[in-house]
């Protein structure tokens, strides 16, 4: 088994974050037992996604985190969102934000997502960002990043491309 256990219950949506690394040192830092923390995909900047965890899979991605949004009740972030991830460094990078490659691949991931939980594209209040679940607030900067007037990977822009037709 890797970084991830089963749920304790039931998914009520996607967590976004970004890795904080490349993308070939994410997959494999996601795939050591060592790391203790996992997604159920890695997007890079490329397009390319690697899943990490099963999607029925409690991954290791959420930390302590506390709801934003009373339609998300949860107590356990890992057990109540799929974790996302795009493979960026914004701290080695400065300046570094998604591409529209990348930018497509977690649009349709989160689509695709949808679909299997039978979530309607409406409901695109069920996209979070780990900076606006984690406990405390502003442990965190993924997924938008140290900058907000230009996000690494907005939430925001993830959620009205979600709920286009």
């Amino acid at each position: 088994m890797g970084n991830w256990n089963n749920p304790t219950g039931p998914r009520l949506g996607l967590m976004l974050h970004y890795t904080a690394g490349n993308f070939a040192g994410s997959v494999a830092w996601c795939k050591d037992p060592a790391s203790k923390v996992s997604y159920q995909a890695i997007v890079s900047q490329k397009g390319e996604v690697a899943l990490i965890a099963p999607w029925t899979a409690r991954a290791w991605h959420a930390g302590r985190c506390k709801s934003s949004d009373p339609r998300l009740p949860y107590t356990d972030g890992n057990s109540a969102f799929e974790g996302i991830a795009l493979a960026a460094n914004p701290a080695a990078n400065p300046g570094e934000t998604v591409t529209p490659e990348a930018f497509a691949e977690i649009v349709r991931l989160c689509k695709e997502r949808f679909a299997a939980h039978g979530w309607p594209l409406t409901e695109t209040w069920r996209i979070v960002g780990h900076n606006t679940e984690c406990e405390p607030r502003g442990r965190k900067q993924d997924p938008e990043g140290p900058d907000a007037a230009h996000p690494v990977l907005s939430v925001a822009a993830v959620r009205v491309a979600v709920g286009c037709p």
